[in-house]
């Protein structure tokens, strides 16, 4: 069982094979994909240690999610299926 604390903020959106996918961000500076309607843990990302996400956006094309923390960092993490590396790329908040 998954020890996520308090969901800071969430979005619901259909993926690129329109899956539908709640993704959300907690307190801890985590972002988490889950698959509805069952909720079916997909992935993890460490977003902003130890800072809550307060912000998560999709993409209008649905191939990148933007999330940002209190800590002024923000990251882009992009969908595997279109061919692009799967990462997250933490930029300091000061450089936007």
């Amino acid at each position: 069982m998954e020890n996520s604390g308090e969901i800071s903020t969430s979005i619901v959106f259909k993926d690129l094979n329109f899956v539908e996918m709640f993704v959300y961000g907690n307190e801890k500076g985590d972002i988490f994909f889950r698959e509805l309607p069952f909720l079916d843990f997909k992935k993890k990302f460490e977003v902003s240690p130890n800072w809550p996400i307060n912000t998560i956006l999709a993409s209008k094309d649905k191939r990148y999610i933007f999330c940002g923390g209190s800590s002024g960092e923000f990251a882009f993490l992009t969908d595997p299926n279109t061919g692009f590396q799967n990462y997250a790329q933490n930029i300091e908040g000061s450089h936007s």
